[in-house]
C-alpha cells in the first residue's frame, strides 16, 4: 500500500475508533511506535490486543516487511480489525483469550506491544518469555493512565529487563532483553 493511501487509512481509522470509544492508541503513539519500527527493523512482531487493528496498522506502515501476530478477542473489534486488514497478507489475527492464545503460539518476537486487559500484562509477559531473543523489546501501553493496575507489572520489567517509561500518549513502558531467557 502507498504511504498517502496509508495516512489516509491510519486517520480514517483514528476518527472511527474516536467516534465509536475504541479506545485506541492515540496518534502521538502511533507515531512513536512508528519511529521506534524504523529503528528497530523487527522482522517478527507480536500484538497483544487488536481492538479493531489501528495499533496494527502502525506497525505494518512501520514494517511492511515483519510478520506482524495479533490477539484479540472482542467478536466485534475483530470483524473491525478483519475490514481493516483486508489488503495486508503480513498480519495474522489470532481470535480468542490472550493467555489461551499464547500458550499455543510458538512466535519470536523481535517486538512485542501489551495493550490488553491491563493487570494481565504480567502475566502475558511470563508466558511470551520463553521465546524473547536477545534484544527483544517489549511495549507496554497505558502504563500512566493505568499505573495502578499495572504495578505488579511495572515492578517486575524493571527488576527483570532494562526499562523505563515514557510520557507519551496515555504512558508507554519499553523494556529491552539484554539477554536470552
Amino acid at each position: 500500500m502507498k504511504t498517502n493511501n496509508f495516512v489516509h487509512l491510519l486517520k480514517e481509522r483514528e476518527k472511527f475508533g474516536k467516534q465509536h470509544h475504541m479506545f485506541n492508541i492515540p496518534e502521538e503513539t502511533g507515531r512513536f511506535l512508528y519511529v521506534i519500527m524504523q529503528v528497530k527493523k523487527p522482522s517478527v512482531i507480536l500484538e497483544v490486543g487488536t481492538s479493531n487493528g489501528y495499533s496494527t496498522l502502525w506497525f505494518a506502515y512501520a514494517s511492511p516487511k515483519a510478520k506482524i501476530y495479533t490477539i484479540e478477542q472482542d467478536p466485534q473489534k475483530i470483524v473491525l480489525a478483519k475490514g481493516n486488514f483486508k489488503t495486508m497478507k503480513n498480519i495474522h489475527l489470532f481470535e480468542g483469550p490472550a493467555n489461551k492464545i499464547l500458550k499455543k503460539i510458538k512466535i519470536k518476537p523481535d517486538v512485542v506491544f501489551l495493550d490488553a486487559t491491563k493487570n494481565e500484562y504480567k502475566s502475558y509477559l511470563k508466558v511470551i518469555e520463553p521465546h524473547l531473543k536477545k534484544d527483544s523489546l517489549i511495549i507496554a501501553d497505558n502504563t500512566i493512565s493505568h499505573a495502578k493496575k499495572m504495578r505488579d507489572y511495572l515492578i517486575y520489567v524493571n527488576k527483570k529487563y532494562t526499562s523505563t517509561t515514557l510520557k507519551i500518549g496515555t504512558g508507554v513502558t519499553l523494556s529491552i532483553c539484554s539477554r536470552q531467557i
